[in-house]
């Protein structure tokens, strides 16, 4: 859904540091630097190096401090931004995660088997209890918390795992499983 424009102009700020472009490049860049960083000797293996460089070259590495680059002060600017980037793609997406981990399964929906592809089903003959039971037991065994509901004709299945990933740095849905059966 696109943001209205009086919004994107007033959170300019906040929608540039909650990109995740931004972080993307602040992690190349990091990479570069850091690449340079370990070819650039540092600190007291760097005036060996110093010395076979030209003047001006010299004077060049020492104004950018590429002989102490990880204490340098760009450096450290780097380093918050990038922290300030995630901490702020946190708070952005903290709120759709958290309506989606507080939502309880529920294994007796209505039409749960509506638009389902005919490769998403199966069908198994046998005693009701025996197959709620094997398929219950294979999910706990697969590390599913199961919810279950049933009645004589009917047995609801719900397995749920990796709620908790939800917190963590990809999107919200990603990384977290719910599987529903019906028997």
């Amino acid at each position: 859904m696109a943001r209205p424009e009086a919004k994107k102009k007033s959170n300019a700020i906040w929608n540039f540091f909650s990109s995740v472009r931004l972080t993307i490049l602040l992690l190349i860049i990091l990479a570069i630097v850091s690449i340079l960083g370990t070819l650039i000797p540092q600190q007291e293996e760097a005036m060996d190096f110093a010395r076979g460089l030209s003047p001006a070259l010299f004077r060049l590495f020492n104004s950018l401090d590429l002989f102490d680059m990880y204490h340098s002060l760009w450096f450290r600017l780097l380093i918050c931004l990038l922290a300030s980037n995630l901490v702020i793609c946190s708070i952005d997406r903290f709120s759709r995660t958290w309506r989606i981990f507080r939502v309880l399964p529920r294994p007796d929906r209505s039409k749960p088997f509506e638009g389902l592809p005919a490769e998403r089903s199966f069908l198994a003959q046998a005693d009701l209890k025996d197959v709620s039971g094997k398929l219950a037991r294979s999910l706990m065994g697969r590390h599913y918390k199961t919810y279950d509901k049933g009645d004589a004709s009917r047995y609801y299945l719900c397995g749920e795992k990796g709620k908790y990933s939800l917190f963590g740095a990809n999107y919200p849905g990603r990384g977290h499983g719910r599987l529903f059966f019906w028997i």
